[in-house]
């Protein structure tokens, strides 16, 4: 099953085209590359300045759709001989019964460590609120 892209690049040079048009035109703009980008839909009802940047937008979407889908046949294929040589050793799927191994430690940095070191030498200090001077309890 084919999960649906949900993210596109914006490169930064757009801004040299983007810039030159009103907040308006903008929008517009903006709108036509998200329709396009999701729904493969050509805009018909762009100005000139905004179907010169959609062109170079557009040449980038569609230079990073066929990456996107090169990478995803990789990883599908990659994933298909994982499995057949998981199946061809004998394991049909991942195993749910995990008995024998230790679990995935949660607190990594919360070992239990027995060193506990009780000290004798233990010394309180407290303040004498009747005189304000500090006493020590020995």
């Amino acid at each position: 099953m084919r999960k649906e892209k949900k993210s596109f690049i914006m490169y930064t040079d757009y801004w040299q085209w983007f810039k030159l048009l009103s907040d308006a035109e903008l929008g517009h703009l903006t709108r036509a590359v998200f329709d396009y980008e999701r729904n493969g839909i050509l805009p018909q009802d762009l100005d000139e300045k905004e179907s010169i940047a959609f062109a170079m937008v557009k040449e980038n979407l569609d230079r990073d759709k066929i990456k996107y889908e090169a990478t995803c046949l990789r990883n599908q294929q990659i994933a298909k001989a994982r499995w057949k040589k998981l199946k061809e050793s004998g394991v049909a799927s991942i195993p749910f019964d995990t008995d024998g191994t230790d679990p995935i430690r949660l607190f990594t940095k919360d070992t239990d460590n027995d060193n506990d070191i009780d000290n004798d030498n233990d010394n309180d200090s407290d303040i004498d609120n009747d005189t304000g001077k500090n006493s020590k309890k020995f």
